[in-house]
């Protein structure tokens, strides 16, 4: 009879887990970050950038990684007025072509 109430704490404490793990990885698809999110704002939901560099306009080139245990990192160019663009994951093939290119480089 003890075996059930454990095996139920197991698939929620499983459950749980999941959820958390499954909101980390849609940063870039979290309806409450479009474009134009202010920065401030962004940084109050996931925290601060990992690494930052500035852009010549005089905005910022913003990155949130996992790295380097996660398998995650996302990033976004913030305006002078400190709103975000559109944050994209970076981790996927698509962006290691603009990388190879040397398209999203500072």
């Amino acid at each position: 009879m003890h075996r059930f109430p454990r095996r139920i704490s197991r698939a929620a404490i499983a459950a749980v887990l999941t959820l958390a793990l499954g909101a980390c990885a849609n940063m870039a698809n979290m309806p409450e970050t479009p474009p134009g999110t202010p920065i401030a704002q962004v940084e109050a939901k996931f925290g601060k950038p990992n690494f930052s560099c500035p852009l010549p306009n005089g905005g910022t080139r913003a990155i949130w990684t996992q790295q380097p245990a996660g398998q995650y990192a996302w990033g976004t160019d913030v305006d002078a007025a400190g709103n975000t663009g559109r944050i994209a994951p970076l981790l996927t093939d698509a962006h290691f072509a603009l990388l190879a290119k040397g398209t999203w480089t500072p």
